[in-house]
């Protein structure tokens, strides 16, 4: 669970961070909603987390709130991690349009 939601994290900081889509909408909610239901029914499994404040809060809906359960301090680890996912994106981008 830890790594879906450092995942689904680093991607929603990208996004309204950066206003960057790395992965699609849709590809995001199924992973969330998958999550979430996961989440219900591994409740025990849950308070085992790091995450387990956010997992306890989840909003199956969006990924907005999520960086609101984590530490100032995490976030900030994670930010950097977003940003340079994003700056390898754009390379990563600006290389098959250049071919």
């Amino acid at each position: 669970m830890d790594w879906a939601c450092r995942y689904l994290l680093i991607h929603s900081l990208a996004y309204y961070e950066f206003d960057c889509n790395m992965i699609s909408d849709h590809d995001y909610d199924v992973k969330l909603k998958w999550l979430y239901e996961y989440v219900k029914s591994n409740p025990t499994e849950v308070d085992k987390c790091y995450y387990s404040n956010l997992l306890h809060n989840l909003d199956p809906s969006s990924g907005f709130y999520m960086k609101n359960y984590i530490s100032d301090e995490h976030l900030q680890y994670l930010s950097k991690i977003a940003q340079y996912t994003y700056q390898q994106y754009k390379l990563d981008n600006a290389k098959q349009k250049g071919r």
